[in-house]
Formats: structure tokens, C-alpha cells, sequence
């Protein structure tokens, strides 16, 4: 099979303390904003993806305005990831620019994700990244790809480990390209030595505590996704998060619920005693709780035919 045409942009590059020392984005990097972006905040993703959506027709006008064009996130399993919702912004901006060039829209796909491990990424070594995306079954679906120019969208490249195992994922697809887009991806003299927790220290620039989450999800724009989860049920947040909760909806328990059983979070030790204690409150409040009914993400489409690696 021939090689797949690949081609990569990042709106920042940035050196070993997390600086910029490059940009294609009419605005400068702030920790802050990026660390609300991984959080839930979407008016911060869609500046990233505008400015993602620019960058991209600007240096690859071709790709933009391909007959058959497709859009991925990072992989993710039943809770999206940060990532899913400035792919989904980035879409709606590629999708006015075809729009007025009378071409059929870009399509959102979803590469899946089957395996998922305690614990946050953004606090482990490059080599344990590595292990971690070996491991992974990742599935997509031959038949949407033949053909297509597949735009594969993550926050920010630090080991490259995400994108190798999307590229190993992807190698024998029937692809016309496959271009990687970030946010930022890190930009080193070969004789310095990067510290990958340095995405933990930019993850958590805003957001260190609960009460850093209150302005992002009480906002009209909050959307969910994995990150918030694992930090809301993780074991450093536990004896905060009874006072939390009573300070939010019952919406908003049932859908921290809802997702943890869906991602089996309620299912791993590291995780399990915070998912009781949003159950419980939940029964305190009288609210039915969820039981093992409870979506499994995952779980194939019946009759849904899907390519893994």
C-alpha cells in the first residue's frame, strides 16, 4: 500500500518552561485560557478552533476544499475528550468556508477508544505515555474513510505518543491524507530534555481546585468531557466533593453518573468510593439514581462494521 500523504500544524510552539517561542494565532498563548479550554469552557475553544480553521485553509487550502473530507478528535470511549469539542467547533467553521464554495459538508467522525486507565496523563513519563498508547484498540470505520482526507484534532503534542499510535492506527486505511492539527506542540533544542509534566502545570493553570470548576460549568457554554470527570471523582478532590455537589443541580450529578458508568469509572478503585458519594447524594436528594443500565461506552452498533488496530 502506498504511503499516505501526512502533514501536521500547530497553532504554538513552545519550549521547555511552556512559553511560546512561535505562533500562527492572533493571539498570544495564555496558560490560563488553555487550562479553562481543557476544563469545559468552549468560548475558549472556539477561538482555538477559528483560529485552528484559519491556519489550516491558509497553509493547506487544497485539504479544505477536497471533495470527501473528514474530522476526528483525539480517540475517546463514552465521555469525549476536550479535544471532541473544538474538532466539533473546527467543523463548523471548515463547513461555512465549503459552504460557499457549493461543497458538501466535512463529516464528524469518532475514532474509538476501548481501553482506559486510571489516573491523568498529563502527570506521566514519555515512556509510560508510550506503553499506555500501545496498549490501546483503537477502532475506526474503513468504508467513511476510502478515499477521504481524514483531519485527526488534539489539544497539544508533547511526547508525539498519541499521534504515533494514531498513525499506526490509521497506516493501512484507505486514506487520500492525514493531517494532525494542535493547539500547541512542543518545540525543544535537541540538547534540552522536556519534562512532560509541564502539560500537567498548563492543564492546571487555572483550574487547581473545585472551586476553580464553579465559573466553567455554571456558564451557559460548559460542555462535559473526560478530563473534568476523572478530576471531579478523582481520590485529591474526595473529601471536597460532598460540599461541591451541594452547591450544583441534580442535573449535574446525574450526568457526572451517567458518565462515570459510561467510561466504567465507577468500576476502578481509583475512582469508585467518589462515584458512591455522587450516588449518594443523589439519593439524599431523592433523585433516582442510575443503575447498571447505565450506557457502557464502547459497545458496537449492531451491524456497524469497524477496523481495528
Amino acid at each position: 500500500m502506498p504511503e499516505i500523504p501526512t502533514h501536521e500544524l500547530a497553532l504554538y510552539h513552545l519550549n521547555e518552561a511552556g512559553l511560546p517561542v512561535k505562533s500562527t494565532c492572533p493571539f498570544p498563548f495564555v496558560a490560563a485560557d488553555y487550562s479553562r479550554y481543557k476544563y469545559g469552557a468552549t468560548a475558549v475553544a472556539d477561538r482555538f478552533a477559528s483560529a485552528l480553521g484559519d491556519a489550516f485553509q491558509h497553509a493547506f487550502p487544497h485539504l479544505i476544499f477536497a471533495p470527501s473530507l473528514l474530522i476526528a478528535s483525539s480517540p475517546y470511549k463514552y465521555v469525549p475528550t476536550a479535544a471532541h469539542a473544538l474538532a466539533c467547533l473546527f467543523l463548523r467553521h471548515v463547513n461555512l468556508e465549503r459552504d460557499r464554495r457549493h461543497l458538501p459538508p466535512a463529516c464528524l467522525i469518532k475514532i474509538a477508544r476501548y481501553h482506559l486507565s486510571a489516573g491523568d496523563y498529563g502527570t506521566l513519563p514519555i515512556e509510560q505515555r508510550r506503553l499506555l498508547m500501545r496498549s490501546n484498540t483503537l477502532s475506526l470505520d474503513p468504508a467513511a474513510l476510502e478515499g477521504a482526507h481524514l483531519v485527526m484534532i488534539d489539544d497539544i503534542k508533547v511526547s508525539g505518543a498519541h499521534q504515533e499510535r494514531l498513525r499506526e492506527a490509521t497506516e493501512t486505511q484507505p486514506l487520500a491524507s492525514r493531517t494532525f492539527l494542535h493547539i500547541a506542540s512542543f518545540f525543544i533544542h535537541p540538547s534540552a530534555v522536556l519534562d512532560p509534566t509541564i502539560e500537567d502545570r498548563l492543564n492546571h493553570a487555572f483550574v487547581k481546585t473545585l472551586d476553580d470548576l464553579m465559573g466553567i460549568i455554571q456558564a451557559s457554554d460548559f460542555v462535559w468531557n473526560v478530563r473534568l470527570c476523572k478530576f471531579l471523582l478523582s481520590a485529591r478532590n474526595r473529601a471536597e466533593l460532598p460540599a461541591f455537589l451541594e452547591r450544583l443541580p441534580d442535573r449535574f450529578l446525574l450526568d457526572l453518573c451517567e458518565r462515570s458508568c459510561g467510561d466504567s469509572y465507577d468500576l476502578m478503585a481509583t475512582y469508585r468510593e467518589s462515584h458512591l458519594l455522587v450516588q449518594a447524594a443523589l439519593q439524599q436528594r431523592q433523585v433516582q439514581v442510575p443503575g447498571n443500565s447505565a450506557p457502557r461506552g464502547g459497545d458496537r452498533v449492531p451491524g456497524k462494521k469497524s477496523s481495528t488496530a
